[in-house]
């Protein structure tokens, strides 16, 4: 078992601690198709309410160039340039500038702020090798984002021939109809189309957060060996030394008793018994005892912690060892406190 985890699978969730460093490295969930989705409604919304100063200067231009066929050359091709490149820039300006703004915002929104880091400029030839780049292709993530992506094409498809399909009677009397009928026509079905695109990109934007974030936690999962050395460089920190100190401290200060009014957020479950534990990373950075029971006791320990929904971890070994030598309001052991630590993180705590 090279680096002491190649051989293991990968079947434990990410802690919050494995997340953050992942972020300091520039290592998010990402959203093309959120991002996409809000640049594209960004960039409709100003197109339509600023619909009628593009069609001022659709009209304008239009008509400068017209009038320069009754000019000399000379006279007409200089200024109608200048002023068509003036009327362009000042209608697609605004337009460029939202556009970038919106995908800046979207970045933000979706990765929860600004992920700024060297590391994904870091050259890195595990991205130029062949092996990679086919094991990354075929994983979950790239047939999970080629089987979205084929999805996607089949419902373009079907939608628009869906809206082709209903409008045809129409289509095929406009060589019969006047112009203004025939406008009227292909503005309908335009417009009907850019509408149900702007609701599957609606659609699509908010679905693939989820996925993405499902994906990216997936790739990120541990080892159970990888989760044994981050918790000892975690609990192995000074600063984390300290808090379990001084909470030691706090804790031979107060009553057995005090474990009662605070609330469980894990119960350890045995043959016949159930022990509340509380743990916080700041309150109570290590675990109290708030209740433990015996035959009914344990048994209302379990249904009450089901019914708010505390998570509930079957481990007969452990619960013995806390039932026999912990009261409620005591701390846990330190020999207790790795297994204790397995179930916090497992269960989201930390």
């Amino acid at each position: 078992m090279s680096g002491g985890d190649t051989s293991e699978e990968k079947n434990l969730p990410a802690t919050e601690h494995t997340l953050r460093k992942a972020r300091e490295k520039g290592q998010v969930a990402q959203s093309k198709d959120f991002v996409t989705m809000l640049i594209t409604l960004g960039g409709l919304f100003f197109v339509i309410m600023a619909w009628p100063s593009f069609v001022r200067m659709f009209s304008n231009s239009l008509d400068f160039a017209l009038r320069g066929f009754q000019m000399e050359l000379e006279d007409s091709y200089r200024p109608m340039f200048v002023v068509s490149i003036l009327e362009t820039l000042y209608s697609l300006i605004p337009l460029v500038v939202i556009l970038v703004l919106t995908a800046i915002l979207a970045n933000i929104l979706h990765k929860k702020g600004i992920p700024f880091s060297m590391h994904p400029i870091v050259p890195d030839f595990k991205k130029i090798n062949p092996a990679s780049g086919f094991k990354k292709m075929f994983g979950a993530r790239g047939m999970t984002e080629f089987s979205v992506s084929l999805l996607k094409v089949l419902i373009w498809f079907v939608v628009a021939g869906m809206f082709i399909w209903l409008a045809l009677p129409a289509i095929l009397n406009s060589p019969i109809c006047e112009f203004p009928c025939t406008t009227a026509v292909t503005n309908d079905l335009l417009i009907k189309i850019i509408l149900a695109a702007a609701i599957l990109l609606v659609i699509g934007g908010v679905l693939d957060l989820p996925l993405q974030e499902a994906l990216f936690k997936k790739e990120n999962k541990m080892t159970r060996t990888q989760l044994k050395k981050e918790l000892k460089e975690t609990m192995g920190n000074p600063e984390y030394k300290s808090a379990r100190k001084e909470a030691h401290k706090e804790m031979t200060q107060v009553n057995t008793t005090a474990g009662k009014d605070a609330t469980a957020n894990l119960i350890v479950s045995g043959a016949d018994m159930a022990i509340a534990l509380r743990f916080h990373a700041e309150d109570t950075p290590v675990p109290i005892v708030v209740a433990k029971g015996r035959g009914e006791q344990g048994d209302e320990i379990l249904a009450s912690g089901g019914q708010m929904s505390v998570p509930i971890e079957h481990e007969p070994e452990l619960a013995q060892d806390l039932f026999r030598t912990l009261l409620p309001g005591q701390q846990i052991e330190e020999r207790q406190f790795q297994k204790i630590a397995l179930l916090i993180i497992r269960n989201g705590l930390l």
